[in-house]
């Protein structure tokens, strides 16, 4: 087994942090400020949307195996066989909700499409591909 660990873009961890810190920054900066039911409400639903965005900044890599890898994306976990694999390549497409940098991978199979950011996407795609050139052969 081989892992891959996922990229995240450094513009991410700051909307991240801007995201986290606006609503402090109301509290401290705005003088005419009152807590009211649903400010209250607002401030607990902005934290608690962490509880989805802190796991996909973590939980993000690929386990190559010898027929199939498993990518993992906070509470996502996608299993895919090698030899179900169609394409492979390298993309910048802005369209993907499984990755966290533009410089990403594209993995297109019989049945579904998604993206992966990796910080050795490269390796993983020779990787991959070299282990689909052994499944043709076989």
């Amino acid at each position: 087994m081989k892992r891959f660990d996922g990229k995240t873009a450094w513009w991410l961890y700051l909307l991240l942090l801007l995201y986290n810190l606006t609503p402090i920054a109301i509290l401290v900066f705005d003088k005419s400020f009152e807590w009211s039911a649903a400010t209250i409400i607002c401030f607990v639903l902005c934290y608690l949307f962490n509880l989805v965005w802190l796991p996909i900044m973590i939980i993000d890599w690929v386990d190559v195996y010898d027929d199939y890898f498993v990518f993992r994306y906070g509470f996502l976990k996608i299993k895919v066989n090698i030899e179900d694999i169609v394409e492979i390549k390298k993309t910048h497409t802005p369209i993907s909700a499984t990755a966290n940098s533009f410089d990403r991978v594209y993995v297109k199979t019989e049945k579904k499409g998604f993206c992966l950011a990796l910080y050795k996407n490269d390796a993983f795609i020779e990787l991959v591909s070299s282990k689909m050139k052994k499944q043709t052969v076989k």
